[in-house]
């Protein structure tokens, strides 16, 4: 059956059997009409016999399945080759219809990696903006709020908190964040238990970033009340000289909203935060340390005149009538509530315009500074008042480096005496010369009415 099918055999039997007919007609026509004979077997033998022009008409079948072989030959050629052709043209919309397909993915994927280039290109120039913009705030206080409404505006992210360990290392708080949520919670002291509670407490504990594409499936995620809307979080840590000291908090309102690139990106971000935080705790700590010397030395200072000056004496002079005289007597009302509050005053004595301004050291008022115009003379302008303070501030310095001078001076002059009595001292080996000199030497250089040595290993005290 699969040979009839083939058109070659399928020509050729239509070409044997239609030549067959020839053969057939001639011989009846010859038995019938020409010798009317009886159409039998024995007739038609006998016709084929005697008439030669049937031989040739009986090779017709050959002939004619001989030509439609060929024509089926061809024809199947013809067959195979458009099956062929369909074939390929079929494959050739197959390869253009999976070219096209590769098309539109490898465009689809140029789209993504463009995307992905363009946003992680955006948080790298806001990342560096962040680090900008920090590096002119030198306060926790300030920079922390600072950076977690910078970080939300450029990045559009919902809510960007920044915790910090606490002292006992134990609970990681919440110290600034930008949505309203977030600062409720500041206001109510949320803290995480590191190593515990929620993705910070996670971050914390282990010093590595985490995601949660889908907070409500992921247990690590710790749920706010105040912050309703998050859908997925991130949190990666903060590192200050190899230590950490804190976390950075990122939700937003979209789920997935965060890539494993995300992290390499904000992590840029992260370092940024982590440098300005410590830069603003340096500044704290030198602030802090600068506050205490400052301090320390205006008790110095405060201590050194008053050693300087004994009980009821102050040392001041007066300009008046072109000369320059010793200030004595008690202190104008107006002196005494400038150096008492600290800062300048005017008023009218007499009807004259004065101003009263303190003379500091380190902060401290250790005089005061007293100008009086003439009677009928306008007040004082501004720009005297600035020249007045200047003045003030570098007779502030002046006077301090004078007392410095003296007490320099004073130590070493201590030191001389000091070393002269010693060397007389040493001159002897005799105890009782050395007793002696030592009362003579101190009588001397003290103007003392009296001075006493006992020595006496056993008496008892």
């Amino acid at each position: 059956m699969k040979l009839l099918r083939d058109s070659r055999v399928q020509f050729t039997l239509a070409g044997v059997l239609f030549g067959l007919m020839f053969p057939v007609i001639a011989t009846t026509i010859d038995v019938l009409v020409i010798n009317r004979h009886p159409l039998t077997l024995s007739n038609i033998l006998l016709a084929q016999l005697n008439e030669p022009l049937l031989w040739i008409i009986d090779t017709a079948p050959i002939f004619l399945g001989l030509f439609a072989f060929v024509g089926g030959y061809f024809q199947h050629r013809v067959v195979l080759l458009s099956e062929d052709l369909q074939l390929q043209v079929n494959t050739a919309n197959t390869l253009g219809k999976e070219l096209e397909s590769q098309n539109r993915i490898l465009e689809a994927r140029v789209v993504e990696r463009t995307s992905a280039l363009e946003r992680r290109a955006q948080f790298v120039e806001a990342a560096a903006d962040v680090g900008r913009a920090a590096t002119s705030i030198y306060t926790l206080d300030d920079l922390l709020p600072q950076v977690t409404q910078f970080t939300s505006e450029r990045f559009g992210f919902y809510h960007v908190g920044i915790f910090l360990v606490d002292d006992s290392g134990e609970f990681a708080v919440l110290r600034a964040a930008n949505s309203d949520g977030g600062k409720r919670m500041i206001a109510r002291g949320h803290r995480l238990k590191i190593g515990e509670e929620g993705l910070v407490g996670y971050v914390v504990a282990r010093g590595e970033a985490r995601i949660a594409l889908d907070v409500g499936e992921d247990t690590a995620h710790f749920a706010a009340a105040e912050l309703p809307e998050t859908r997925s979080e991130m949190a990666l840590p903060l590192y200050s000289g190899g230590r950490l000291f804190g976390a950075l908090d990122i939700q937003s309102r979209e789920a997935a909203a965060f890539t494993n690139e995300d992290i390499i990106v904000l992590r840029v971000l992260a370092d940024q935060v982590s440098m300005a935080v410590n830069n603003a705790l340096l500044f704290e700590q030198l602030q802090t340390s600068v506050d205490a010397e400052r301090r320390a030395y205006g008790d110095v200072s405060r201590r050194a005149w008053r050693e300087l000056l004994r009980p009821g004496q102050d040392i001041g002079f007066r300009f008046a009538d072109n000369r320059v005289t010793a200030a004595r007597g008690a202190w104008s009302p107006l002196m005494l509530e400038a150096a008492s509050r600290g800062q300048s005053l005017q008023g009218s004595e007499e009807g004259r315009p004065v101003i009263a301004v303190p003379v500091e050291v380190s902060g401290q008022p250790i005089g005061v500074l007293h100008l009086r115009k003439n009677a009928g003379d306008r007040p004082w302008a501004d720009e005297e008042v600035d020249l007045i303070h200047r003045l003030a501030e570098q007779l502030s310095q002046a006077v301090n480096s004078a007392r410095l001078y003296q007490e320099t001076q004073r130590r070493a002059a201590q030191e001389q005496v000091t070393s002269e009595i010693a060397s007389n001292l040493r001159q002897t080996l005799d105890i009782d010369a050395v007793l002696r000199t030592a009362v003579q030497e101190l009588g001397e250089t003290f103007s003392a009415r009296e001075v006493v040595i006992r020595i006496n290993p056993e008496q008892k005290v």
